[in-house]
């Protein structure tokens, strides 16, 4: 007997070492008074009086984290009925437009003429409003304006076609990758750019392969079509300088940095010489005279326009070359494209781990109120969390 009380005693001594060590550690991290941790009853005392004490901060509408079902889901974000409609028109102008080059190619201009024209005036019409409608002046639009009157005016001259094969093929083209035009279709601006840079090329694919067909002869090309061997490319490419290009060059140097010069500085106009020194502000460094920039931007821009006429000249006697130019220009518009929407790609991450993510943010944040003690106080369960303790 008297050894089994030597053992009980052991065994409480044990029992009791062993809980001090254990309240001094708690009394070591939450800073409770060593008076209230003499005893476990009166440490539980002490924790149920805080709880009944503490702020409801956890419970206050600002802190609460809100259920599944009340949080909205951000993909379902309200698009505006004019976005919807502009993007369901783009997608649909595009299976149009991809419908007639490959099964009526010889109609496609009926649909190219009035869209261009449509088109041009809303970009007069926001440019303006923009201060950026001396842009109009560039080579891509006065290229537009002339594929507008050919197939109406111009159907039976050769050399007319030849120069807008050439203009379409090479720097209007060309713009789409050096300008990062894209195929974003809820946007009007970025419609009309990719419009304005790529349709003339496609109504030159329409002409140059079918426009003179067997007897309809609807379009004049060349000499011996399909073939067209009787013109080279050396004078395609002289024709579209000398008939086209360098006039502009001439004209617009003379019109907009000379004559309009004092009109576009006082009213704060944009034209693409701002555009591109924005861009490539090295221009800047070349000279410190505003005409000697000027110069060298009209003469960088013939010489890259000509470099990509020259690539223009091969596809006028290459079918497949021609093909695979029109993909390759088409494929930057859809790749410059696909950062417009990395915005959009977000929303589809799931939801719920944007949720839980939030949630658990939410509960740091309560985590850290003053006073607050985790458990099951919220519940009521005041004794059962002290404790576990």
């Amino acid at each position: 007997m008297t050894a089994v009380v030597a053992a009980a005693t052991l065994v409480a001594f044990y029992v009791q070492s062993a809980t001090k060590q254990n309240l001094e550690r708690f009394v070591e991290h939450t800073g409770i008074p060593t008076m209230c941790a003499d005893t476990k009853d009166a440490l539980i005392q002490y924790i149920n009086q805080r709880l009944r004490n503490q702020p409801k901060a956890i419970d206050a509408p600002k802190y609460a984290i809100k259920p599944a079902a009340e949080e909205k889901d951000p993909t379902k974000k309200e698009v505006t009925l004019l976005k919807r409609f502009i993007y369901t028109l783009s997608v649909l102008n595009v299976a149009i437009t991809v419908y007639l080059v490959g099964a009526h190619p010889l109609k496609f201009y009926l649909l190219q003429g009035p869209q261009c024209i449509i088109l041009l005036a809303i970009r007069w019409y926001t440019f303006r409003e923009q201060k950026q409608h001396y842009l109009l002046y560039d080579l891509c639009y006065w290229a537009n304006f002339l594929c507008i009157i050919y197939p109406w005016c111009l159907a039976d001259s050769a050399k007319a076609f030849q120069i807008i094969f050439i203009l379409a093929n090479g720097p209007i083209a060309w713009s789409v990758l050096v300008f990062s035009q894209s195929l974003v279709f809820h946007s009007p601006p970025h419609m009309t750019s990719i419009f304005i840079h790529i349709s003339p090329m496609l109504l030159s694919y329409c002409i140059r392969w079918y426009g003179s067909e067997t007897s309809q002869a609807q379009f004049a090309v060349c000499d011996n079509f399909p073939v067209c061997d009787d013109i080279s490319q050396k004078d395609l490419l002289i024709s579209a300088n000398v008939y086209f290009y360098v006039w502009w060059c001439i004209l617009y140097y003379i019109w907009v940095f000379i004559v309009l010069s004092d009109r576009i500085k006082s009213r704060g106009y944009q034209t693409l010489f701002d555009r591109v020194v924005r861009k490539w502000p090295a221009i800047l460094n070349i000279s410190k005279l505003d005409w000697v920039r000027k110069f060298v931007y009209v003469f960088i821009h013939f010489v890259l326009s000509n470099g990509a006429m020259v690539v223009a000249t091969y596809c006028w006697s290459h079918f497949w070359a021609h093909v695979g130019l029109i993909l390759l220009i088409s494929g930057i518009a859809s790749w410059n494209a696909a950062g417009h929407y990395s915005v959009s790609a977000m929303m589809h991450v799931p939801f719920t781990h944007r949720r839980r993510k939030k949630q658990r943010a939410s509960a740091l944040v309560a985590s850290n109120l003053p006073g607050n003690v985790q458990g099951g106080a919220k519940n009521g369960d005041e004794k059962g969390v002290a404790r576990s303790l």
